[in-house]
């Protein structure tokens, strides 16, 4: 629960940069990554040799538009285009400076919503280069074909997805797939219901704050 908790506080932290930023900055760096639509960043810690690679969710209406490309396929036919391309194009250059100069270091990926399922592809490609990592996300839509599921599973990632209740953006995406496992946040069962599903998704610092507190009782 720990791990959720922390990576939760990098994912929510793309959308509010740069006035959380501080956060982030007593062990390392914070470096912000800009797109032709996406935001993200990558925070160096270098007291524990970590490096964390977060995306925004959708933000703009030109981000909405590219979200409708779900259905097309990147060239290898294992991801969806609208949520290859952004990282392939965009951000692949600082993430493979960062590898490059701190090669010992770990590297994992965080986002919530769409940054989620553009942090699902950046695992993807980086693990396919040889480097482990791990992933968590954050009420993603599915960001996969079935083969590209089945594909992801079998690199060197380990990845978790995020879902708080019954998060209609968790299958927003007609035949889309999720790789790795699921980890559930619990919500009433009347969240089934429309208007709480599309709630369910703007409500994870909430529920995440719930497991920080019921983590600091435990301890």
């Amino acid at each position: 629960m720990k791990a959720i908790v922390d990576a939760w506080a990098h994912a929510d932290l793309a959308y509010y940069y740069p006035s959380g930023k501080e956060m982030l900055l007593r062990h390392g760096e914070f470096i912000p990554m800009r797109g032709r639509l996406d935001f993200g960043y990558i925070s160096l810690d270098h007291k524990h040799k970590e490096t964390v690679v977060s995306f925004q969710g959708t933000d703009l209406a030109r981000e909405w538009r590219q979200n409708l490309r779900c259905l097309t396929t990147d060239k290898k036919g294992f991801a969806f285009t609208a949520f290859s391309e952004p990282y392939l194009m965009d951000f692949k250059p600082f993430v493979e400076d960062c590898l490059n100069m701190y090669p010992d270091y770990s590297i994992s990926f965080r986002g919530h919503s769409r940054g989620g399922a553009i942090a699902g592809n950046a695992a993807m490609h980086i693990a396919e280069a040889g480097v482990p990592n791990s992933c968590i996300t954050f009420g993603e839509p599915p960001p996969f074909t079935k083969e590209g599921r089945d594909y992801v599973n079998k690199l060197p990632i380990d990845y978790t997805w995020v879902k708080n209740g019954w998060d209609i953006v968790c299958s927003a995406v007609p035949h889309g797939k999720h790789a790795g496992k699921l980890y559930q946040l619990k919500q009433p069962f009347w969240h089934r219901f429309l208007p709480f599903r599309i709630a369910d998704h703007t409500k994870y610092a909430r529920r995440v704050r719930n497991l920080f507190n019921k983590l600091a009782k435990e301890s």
